[in-house]
């Protein structure tokens, strides 16, 4: 089920890029690993104790004649905390500075994201809309636990520099040292805009924001403006609307940000060294997805390709061996099936409706319902925990589970049900909740303790007294 939402929800980003005009943008955006500080030179107590730097990477993704893409990184100076607020101030400085160096009013942007709770947020989500208006089109999300994307990438490559400028005989000790690191190792036409900013400034909060009811459930965010549309998933079902009127009635108060380092419009061109050609045959660069059977020359097109998600899966080549066992196999099936060709009426509508087709939606996250237990499992559980306390062995909850099946009363029915059967995990779950259920002590029990003491305490007294 989750792979299938996977490469579902991916369809969403592969649509942007490539039914995108040249007038739109992607930014994919994901809060990076904490930078620790490093020297040139620094002993073993100089490693210890380090504290780190919050910064976010953020890739524009615009399409012209080619698909182009700039990095965008945002170093914090101080500490700052990762929620909804600083994300949202980050995202939006990024969607202000390619406003203002592309058409102001003509650009339009689609936001994608992990499902972490500072980006997936409702002060987020209203924030985004309420500062950019009609140039938001959508926000998407992608499954959880594959997050994976070109912010990692990003960020990789940015690591690999700072740590070839430091052993050129440099410190990286604060934020910075680490944009003029970055900024020192990037080339003629590159693609990286480093910003160091200070902690966000706190402002007084609108209470007048609403939480979407049940958002971590939801995907995809298309914005318009009368309101929000969801989906739990992409491109399934006609979506839910949310209209702006019930989640926020007034402006929010927006967060702001002190810049101290800003964008560098020039670039450090480091001198060209000749190096001696050499006939060396240049590696191929592979694709990651299990599967795929593309190659590249060039590491960008690699990007580019892994980025767009057109992956060219082919069959593997079965040897003899391999392809004679599976046809062995399906003349067995085949043989049993002819062996068994007699069937009810209600065996050919069971089969007629377990061919049909899958109804929409049926790979969706269903919640968990509460099973409640009743009197009798209750009783039995606690049968069997007292047990366990009173002889000092405690009972399996596996064994458990296998004594409840066949247990009977005294008549010789069976006590429970198919409907009644517990698995182990909720004898466990049960047992855990009984011992710390037995562990508080309630009022009454203390009070009779304290006037028991009271009264051994007297008679000691009395007892003292007499002798």
């Amino acid at each position: 089920m989750h792979l299938i939402r996977s490469r579902n929800q991916n369809r969403a980003r592969t649509n942007i890029l490539s039914d995108m005009d040249d007038n739109e943008c992607l930014i994919i955006a994901d809060w990076a690993m904490k930078f620790l500080p490093r020297r040139y030179r620094e002993g073993q107590t100089d490693w210890f104790a380090k504290r780190g730097s919050n910064w976010h990477i953020s890739v524009a993704y615009m399409k012209g004649e080619q698909l182009t893409s700039t990095t965008y990184v945002h170093i914090f100076d101080t500490p700052a905390s990762q929620d909804s607020a600083t994300t949202s101030a980050v995202l939006e400085d990024v969607a202000k500075d390619l406003l203002a160096e592309l058409h102001p009013k003509a650009i339009k942007f689609h936001f994608w994201s992990d499902n972490a709770g500072c980006y997936k947020s409702s002060n987020t989500i209203i924030t985004l809309h309420q500062q950019l208006g009609n140039n938001l089109i959508s926000y998407d999300f992608c499954e959880s636990q594959d997050g994976k994307g070109p912010c990692d990438r990003k960020s990789s490559h940015i690591k690999s520099s700072i740590k070839r400028y430091i052993n050129e005989g440099n410190d990286v000790l604060s934020a910075k040292q680490m944009k003029q690191a970055i900024d020192f190792k990037q080339f003629a036409g590159s693609t990286y805009k480093v910003k160091v900013v200070d902690v966000v400034i706190d402002v007084e909060k609108s209470a007048a924001v609403k939480p979407i009811p049940a958002i971590s459930s939801y995907h995809n965010f298309q914005f318009s403006k009368d309101g929000v549309t969801v989906w739990k998933a992409y491109g399934i079902g006609k979506g839910k609307v949310f209209p702006w009127t019930k989640i926020f009635k007034e402006n929010i108060k927006v967060t702001e940000m002190n810049t101290v380092a800003n964008w560098t419009n020039s670039i450090v061109v480091l001198p060209s060294i000749n190096m001696p050609k050499t006939n060396a045959i240049k590696d191929l660069f592979y694709c990651p997805n299990e599967g795929c059977v593309r190659t590249f020359s060039r590491n960008s097109s690699l990007d580019q390709h892994v980025m767009l998600g057109f992956c060219d899966f082919r069959q593997e080549k079965q040897p003899l061996s391999d392809r004679a066992k599976s046809m062995y196999a399906e003349k067995v099936k085949e043989s049993a099936s002819f062996a068994g060709s007699i069937t009810l009426a209600s065996d050919n509508t069971q089969s007629e409706s377990s061919s049909s087709e899958l109804e929409q939606g049926w790979a969706l996250k269903l919640r968990k319902s509460q099973v409640q237990f009743s009197v009798h499992q209750k009783e039995y559980l606690i049968q069997k925990f007292d047990k366990g306390n009173q002889t000092g062995r405690k009972e399996d909850p596996v064994v458990v589970a296998d004594e409840m099946r066949n247990e009977k009363t005294v008549t010789g029915k069976y006590r429970f049900s198919r409907n009644e059967y517990l698995t182990a995990q909720q004898i466990t779950s049960f047992f855990s909740r009984e011992v710390q259920k037995r562990k508080k002590m309630d009022s009454n029990d203390f009070t009779a303790a304290v006037e028991e003491d009271n009264k051994s305490n007297l008679k000691k007294v009395i007892l003292q007294k007499i002798s």
